[in-house]
């Protein structure tokens, strides 16, 4: 419910939309064609003046036909993309493709390292487990990960500030209580961290796996904002579109209309102007997405990546997720050869 009234209120407060006598027309047009209510022209921020293809976007109903299709996907790639320790294991013993470094582990209370099984009982038991991995590994900080997290939830960085510290005694209970990993915190590549360093900033790029052919859909890259150390635009970040074919921003980002609906034509926190400025191993990051399709073959993946300083880092892929970041980002996904294939493929109308 209070989704609804922020998207509301920003549809309202947003002073780049086209008139109310166009976006009126607009969506009772598309309310003809897709005989249902045009959700995804005001979430998708179609009413924008200057956007000009809204036909060319999915129905929400369609979109979700595609995420609930039982022939999308590979149950056993599925299980392996929803647990984030199966996923690490796995392609760390991939030569193409890097993954952050898996120092630690847990089920429950019982936590893993160097083989190694230690049963944590208190909140000070973990900080000091949590010291003695950071300070035998000659590491600064660690990022621990909740392994069946989405958006971004349950994600922390450790290190000996008091602030990171009290967090982790805060959620102590809830880490205990599930499985986690504990990762080496990546190191981010010099061009990135000046466009915002407080944060991980991961590309999305999308790539489907079609009768044998894998593909490259879209590209795009997340940014925190106002210190936070999260880029998830779930969480209230924003993401820039990325050209695929030149490993260039686009002119402008978006938030999402719930959290203001803001575009942005430079980071708001470093003043980093982002059109057609080059994105480091682009290239490279696009072929490990390509990779890591191939290894795990499911029929649509956004692939999160981070670019270190000697290249790209996959953080995650991602089976059942919104495609509304990559499908604003493309400029709508409707007329995609790919989409229109997969939609036959599955039956979808």
């Amino acid at each position: 419910m209070r989704r609804n009234i922020n998207l509301l209120k920003n549809f309202l407060r947003d002073k780049e939309k086209k008139p109310y006598a166009t976006i009126s027309k607009e969506i009772l047009e598309l309310w003809l064609r897709d005989k249902s209510l045009p959700i995804h022209y005001i979430t998708r921020q179609l009413y924008k003046e200057d956007c000009f293809d809204y036909k060319n976007f999915l129905s929400f109903s369609t979109s979700m036909k595609l995420t609930r299709s039982p022939k999308k996907e590979n149950a056993t790639v599925v299980g392996i993309l929803s647990d984030k320790l199966l996923l690490n294991k796995m392609l760390e013993a991939q030569d193409k493709i890097k993954v952050p470094q898996l120092l630690s582990y847990n089920f429950r209370s019982v936590f893993y390292y160097n083989q190694n099984a230690t049963i944590i009982h208190s909140p000070q038991h973990l900080i000091d487990y949590l010291t003695h991995i950071m300070k035998n590994e000659g590491l600064d900080s660690l990022f621990i990960k909740f392994s069946g997290g989405k958006q971004g939830k349950h994600c922390y960085l450790f290190n000996l500030n008091p602030l990171k510290i009290e967090n982790i005694v805060n959620n102590f209970d809830f880490i205990r209580s599930n499985n986690f990993i504990i990762q080496k915190t990546i190191v981010q590549h010099e061009g990135i961290n000046s466009i915002y360093k407080d944060s991980i900033n991961t590309l999305r790029i999308d790539v489907s796996h079609l009768n044998g052919k894998i593909t490259p859909l879209s590209a795009l890259m997340r940014f925190g904002i106002n210190g936070s150390n999260i880029d998830n635009v779930s969480s209230g970040g924003f993401f820039v579109p990325i050209n695929i074919e030149t490993g260039k921003f686009r002119a402008k980002g978006f938030s999402f209309l719930e959290y203001g609906g803001a575009t942005y034509y430079e980071h708001p926190n470093t003043k980093f102007k982002f059109k057609d400025q080059e994105i480091p191993f682009f290239e490279e990051a696009l072929e490990m997405a390509m990779e890591a399709s191939n290894q795990l073959p499911d029929l649509l993946v956004g692939w999160d990546i981070a670019i270190g300083p000697s290249g790209p880092i996959l953080v995650e892929g991602n089976h059942n997720y919104s495609i509304k970041m990559s499908e604003m980002s493309y400029g709508g996904y409707k007329k995609h050869p790919v989409f229109m294939e997969m939609f036959q493929e599955l039956g979808i109308k």
